[in-house]
């Protein structure tokens, strides 16, 4: 992938040495249609592991962690919603650079795989929301803004807030310098699978849904090759597309 922005899971590792082993410890961070969806797994390997037994026990862990991180409890999703958008820059513009408002008011119709904690096999709900974007484009790179924000329209609990930014300078052709945050506050995890999890296993899982401020943030030093035309994209409807046509 070209773009770690376009990734919907990002994987943080750590190692650290003690003892008689070497501790690998994996942060897995859901982006997008994932966001919210957070673990940590750790692999100890002994000094005396081979490289085959240490790559093996690393790619156990790193594809039990995308299996979960990417499991939804989904069986089928349907999903129909409808947006305005205004841009407060004419379009003409919008290449260089772009300030948009836009709503959207959608229904979602959930189909699960397993019962989730609330004991639905299936469900419907209708949620709305908003979602501003400032970005501009200059010969010394590029910044942008977002923050969405969207809720239920039967339970304003049910929620989620979102806020980026990203600032890309160009140091040289192919060669830029980035630096990103974000933080977020996500309420609406209403999938969360209930399994054989115990009374107070579900109460755990339910308090997910109501979690604390999360945030992230990172710099990156990132070369890009290519055609010069690669990276352009229609940018209508583009910061809050997620947020708009997302099913979680």
């Amino acid at each position: 992938m070209r773009d770690r922005r376009d990734a919907e899971v990002h994987i943080l590792v750590t190692i650290q040495s003690g003892g008689n082993s070497r501790e690998y410890t994996f942060n897995f961070i859901g982006l997008e249609r994932f966001d919210g969806v957070d673990q940590r797994l750790v692999h100890a390997s002994s000094f005396t592991d081979t490289d085959d037994e240490r790559r093996r026990g690393i790619q156990r862990l790193l594809e039990l962690g995308l299996v979960r991180s990417t499991f939804l409890n989904l069986d089928n999703s349907y999903r129909a919603a409808a947006a305005v958008e205004y841009n407060i820059f004419p379009y003409s513009e919008s290449s260089e650079r772009e300030f948009t408002i836009a709503y959207f008011v959608g229904g979602t119709r959930l189909d699960y795989e397993e019962i989730t904690v609330f004991d639905k096999l299936s469900e419907t709900y209708a949620d709305q929301g908003a979602f501003i974007a400032f970005g501009m484009e200059r010969p010394w790179g590029e910044a942008r803004l977002d923050l969405q924000y969207s809720h239920f329209l039967d339970n304003f609990d049910r929620s989620r807030i979102e806020f980026r930014t990203d600032v890309e300078y160009h140091i040289v052709r192919g060669l830029s310098f980035d630096v990103y945050a974000g933080v977020s506050r996500i309420r609406d995890q209403i999938y969360l699978p209930k399994g054989g999890a115990t009374d107070a296993e579900v109460l755990v899982a339910r308090r997910q849904l109501e979690t604390d401020l999360s945030f992230r943030g990172g710099v990156q030093l990132r070369y890009t090759f290519g055609s010069i035309y690669n990276n352009i994209v229609n940018s209508r409807l583009s910061s809050g597309s997620s947020l708009f046509s997302r099913v979680f």
